[in-house]
């Protein structure tokens, strides 16, 4: 069921250290955001922290706006680098540590069948391993 509050913020007088409720806050943020420079204290609610970045952004002249999306571009670019990087080296890590537990059975003399599912390589790179 959705609840509609009709608020009348002309006369919502409280300052942001009194506001103690979500609707409180809210308030606050909607009737005091074009005065604002910079986040209230303590403000631990993410949404309200996401308007305000919105309302900043809104604001922002072209040029602003341009350099804002490169930079993001730019984060954007390294984090994906970042993350290739990561699933490539997971993927070489568990590649030698299936050539490492391939050698360790292959000491145990453990038949290369067995070693071939366990580890799932070929028989050939199993015998390349003794």
């Amino acid at each position: 069921m959705l609840n509609l509050v009709f608020a009348q913020l002309a006369y919502f007088d409280k300052k942001w250290e009194e506001c103690e409720t979500k609707a409180d806050k809210w308030m606050y943020m909607f009737k005091n955001l074009q005065n604002m420079t910079e986040a209230p204290e303590n403000l631990d609610d993410e949404m309200l922290d996401k308007l305000l970045s919105s309302a900043k952004m809104a604001n922002f002249t072209p040029e602003q706006r341009l350099e804002y999306d490169k930079a993001m571009t730019k984060e954007h670019d390294i984090m994906l680098a970042i993350q290739e990087r990561c699933d490539e080296a997971k993927s070489e890590g568990v590649a030698e540590g299936r050539l490492e537990t391939a050698k360790n059975l292959l000491k145990e003399n453990a038949p290369v069948d067995m070693i071939q599912r366990v580890c799932g390589l070929t028989k050939e790179q199993v015998e390349a391993l003794r």
